[in-house]
C-alpha cells in the first residue's frame, strides 16, 4: 500500500496486517550535488514502489523523508529517533528505511530499525527499459532479505 487517500482508508481498516512501513531517505541539495540527490531520488522512489508492489497487504510505503544535506550528523540522528519514535507510536512491528547513504546504516542498528544502503546508480544517463531492468535486479536481492527480517522477527 501507498500513502494517498484511497489506500489510507484499506490501510485503517486492515491494519493489523500491515506490520511494515517501508520509508525512502533522500537528501536535498541545491548546489551541484542536487544532480545526484534527484537521481537518487528517483531512484529509491523507483525500487521503493517496486517492493511495495510485491508485497501489497503487508508493507506500507510512505513518502519519502528529506533532509538538508547541510544537516550536521548529530542533527540527522536527531531527525532520524523523532521519525521512529513517531511511527513505532503507530504500531509498525518493523521500519524498513532504504535510501543511497552510508550513514544511515549505524544510525538505524542504534534505533533498532533495519536499513538498506542501495548502491547510487546514475539513471539521467540509461533509456526507460535500462532503468526498469536496473531497479528490478535491485529488487530481487531486497526481497529475500525482506523476508528474512520477517522471519527473524
Amino acid at each position: 500500500m501507498r500513502w494517498t487517500a484511497e489506500e489510507a482508508v484499506v490501510y485503517l481498516q486492515s491494519k493489523e496486517y500491515i506490520d511494515t512501513a517501508l520509508i525512502p531517505i533522500i537528501s536535498i541539495s541545491f548546489d551541484q550535488k542536487g544532480i545526484d540527490s534527484g537521481n537518487d531520488n528517483e531512484w529509491i522512489q523507483r525500487i521503493s514502489m517496486e517492493i511495495e508492489k510485491q508485497f501489497k497487504g503487508r508493507i506500507l510505503l510512505l513518502p519519502p523523508l528529506s533532509y538538508a544535506t547541510s544537516f550536521q550528523k548529530e542533527q540527522r540522528k536527531n531527525w532520524f529517533r523523532l521519525w521512529v519514535e513517531s511511527l513505532n507510536n503507530n504500531v509498525f512491528k518493523h521500519l524498513l528505511f532504504i535510501g543511497t547513504e552510508d550513514l544511515w546504516v549505524s544510525v538505524a542498528e542504534e534505533f533498532d530499525c533495519k536499513y538498506f544502503r542501495i548502491p547510487s546508480v546514475p539513471l539521467r544517463h540509461l533509456d526507460d527499459p535500462y532503468k526498469w531492468t536496473m531497479v528490478q535486479n535491485q529488487v530481487k536481492k531486497l526481497l529475500p532479505q525482506i523476508v528474512e527480517m520477517w522471519h527473524n522477527d
